[in-house]
């Protein structure tokens, strides 16, 4: 069992890549928080304690610009034990730039697939 005092950060996609509409845009958003919950859970469950971006900044957008968060959750994974890459991670540019934060960081990484 893992200490209470690893945190894990869960890091995988919040926004589409390309959408139609703002509703595409809303139910990807969406679908990408409902992932990233279950993983969440999992690593819960696992005895970590979690920093979920996607479920912190659940549709906020627009609130502040997207670098901003994007900064921010950089320097919040930084600070973390553990680094949790979500399903498909490699297709989306801010996850992959994360990833190479990461490994940089000498972090420990998980991969979900």
């Amino acid at each position: 069992m893992i200490r209470n005092e690893q945190i894990a950060f869960i890091l995988g996609p919040y926004k589409a890549i390309q959408t139609e509409t703002k509703a595409d845009t809303l139910c990807n958003i969406a679908l990408n928080i409902q992932a990233a919950k279950l993983v969440s859970i999992k690593y819960w469950k696992m005895g970590f304690a979690v920093i979920c971006p996607q479920m912190n900044s659940a549709m906020l957008d627009d609130i502040i610009n997207d670098d901003i968060w994007i900064n921010s959750y950089t320097e919040i994974m930084l600070r973390c034990d553990v680094v949790v890459m979500m399903k498909d991670w490699e297709i989306y540019v801010e996850t992959v730039k994360l990833h190479a934060e990461a490994q940089i960081a000498n972090k420990i990484i998980f991969y979900e697939y």
